[in-house]
């Protein structure tokens, strides 16, 4: 019967995705018109470079999800034109950070209080089984975004190692994300997994 719950909680998230694509806040797909960035790029609906909307037939303001309750942090290990935590950046970009991993981490410094990693591991536990008092601690959600089989990599880095891990208390079956995975059910993108929190 656990099972049964489970599998109802993940069609559940999936349908509160649906929906919200369904209703489609951001407008319809077909208003958004590719325009030429300030870096000279010419892109439809965003920037991932300069991390902003682009051909928005709606005010920006009304896209914009600033302030969030946490920080974000993207430890970004993949090309930033198929991350989708650069969507997280450009919807909130005054709660966003994000970090190249390629280029180094040295600049990070996350205290094993104030910060989790959002990462399904075998240590990792649903944000509600955290303490009140570990909750009220918390600062900061460090997200990578990599290919799932470089994401490994990235968690042994002497920046992260330290941290908890948190997971989707009941991730939703699939992903909407375009890209291929072979993970199984229940891994979905960055940005998904950052809704969904």
């Amino acid at each position: 019967q656990n099972a049964i719950n489970l599998d109802d909680s993940k069609m559940q998230n999936n349908s509160i995705i649906e929906s919200y694509l369904k209703q489609q806040p951001w407008g319809s797909p077909e208003l958004w018109k590719r325009e030429k960035c300030d870096c000279g790029t010419a892109r439809r609906f965003y920037c991932p470079s300069c991390r902003i909307l682009i051909g928005s037939p709606i005010l920006w303001n009304k896209l914009v999800a600033d302030p969030l309750p946490l920080k974000v942090d993207i430890i970004l290990r993949d090309d930033h034109t198929k991350a989708t935590g650069i969507h997280a950046a450009v919807l909130a970009p005054q709660s966003t950070i994000i970090h190249n991993y390629e280029d180094s981490l040295d600049e990070c410094d996350y205290s094993y209080e104030s910060a989790v990693l959002l990462y399904p591991s075998s240590t990792s536990v649903p944000l509600t089984q955290l303490t009140s008092r570990e909750l009220l601690s918390l600062r900061r959600v460090i997200v990578v975004d990599s290919k799932w089989t470089k994401a490994v990599g990235v968690l042994q880095n002497k920046k992260l190692s330290h941290l908890r891990h948190i997971h989707l208390e009941n991730p939703p079956l699939h992903s909407y994300f375009w890209r291929y995975h072979d993970q199984g059910e229940g891994c979905v993108s960055t940005i998904e997994a950052l809704v969904l929190l």
